[in-house]
């Protein structure tokens, strides 16, 4: 807190982060801009040849997960959420992106509904993998209440793929319920297996529609945006500096130095793409994932 206050300006990768930040007695401004993803890499995938290498069939209403399968995640939820829903489903199927700590707990929920021939736990991917894998969904699946940034549902909605998440910090700042998803508000098991099934019976038109608005939110979180927020509160902040102390050079040539960070960025998305990809399969979200 101490260390925030010192600077002209903080820059929290959530507004639900900041909100914790003003509580802890940060007094200097914040600004919320998300870490950022390569919203182009997602957007484009095969999912029809992902479901044909893990077994999942074609004709599939498949539910997505990714991320860390750990129990901070809130994951014998989800499955308890999802397993309701596929058993009351002719053509349902679960695909899970990602290790850790608790795949037997998911495997185990499944087991005991009999229902482990509609649960694909296919591991860790990235690269073309992941975004396939991605693109093999219809709907994407999110439990977890301790995220600092929705990063991995914007790479969903990057994909076109509606959300069903409980509504927690780094998750309402991204699912609008009714325009790209449905945002569950209390931890019940029946309430999210509803919300499944509700989004998967819309009409075409408003499947279309979901798709549409689930491209335009993940903008908000691509690379460029969240560059270009970031360059523009430099700016500011360099301008505010000019009137109080005048000219500095040292800030110039910072600010050279921004310029020429940014032309990289605008030059090498694909390949800061893949470290993204790879750094949110480690964690699930961007400063905690």
């Amino acid at each position: 807190t101490g260390y925030a206050n010192l600077s002209d300006c903080v820059i929290a990768p959530s507004e639900s982060v900041a909100e914790v930040l003003k509580r802890r007695g940060v007094n200097s401004r914040i600004e919320s801009i998300p870490t950022g993803i390569d919203t182009e890499l997602f957007s484009i995938g095969n999912g029809k040849e992902f479901r044909k290498r893990n077994d999942i069939p074609s004709d599939a209403t498949v539910i997505g997960h990714v991320g860390r399968l750990a129990p901070e995640k809130n994951l014998e939820f989800l499955s308890l959420a999802v397993s309701s829903f596929i058993k009351n489903s002719q053509s349902a199927h679960f695909l899970v992106v990602g290790d850790g700590p608790s795949t037997p707990q998911i495997k185990e929920c499944f087991k005991k509904q009999n229902l482990l021939d509609c649960l694909h736990m296919v591991g860790r991917k990235s690269g073309s993998d992941l975004i396939d894998a991605y693109h093999a969904m219809d709907l994407f699946a999110f439990a977890s209440k301790s995220e600092t940034q929705g990063m991995v549902l914007a790479e969903a909605m990057a994909a076109g793929l509606p959300v069903v998440a409980l509504d927690a910090p780094g998750v309402r700042e991204i699912v609008t319920p009714r325009r790209n998803g449905t945002l569950i508000y209390y931890e019940n098991v029946g309430e999210f297996s509803r919300a499944l099934f509700y989004l998967l019976s819309q009409t075409p038109q408003k499947k279309h529609s979901m798709f549409i608005d689930a491209k335009e939110t993940s903008e908000e979180f691509s690379v460029h945006s969240c560059a270009s927020r970031t360059l523009s509160l430099y700016r500011s902040l360099l301008s505010n500096i000019r009137k109080d102390k005048g000219k500095l050079d040292p800030w110039e040539s910072t600010m050279r130095y921004l310029e020429r960070e940014w032309s990289l960025i605008t030059n090498k998305t694909t390949a800061l793409g893949s470290a993204i990809i790879d750094s949110d399969l480690r964690d699930n979200e961007r400063t905690d994932n």
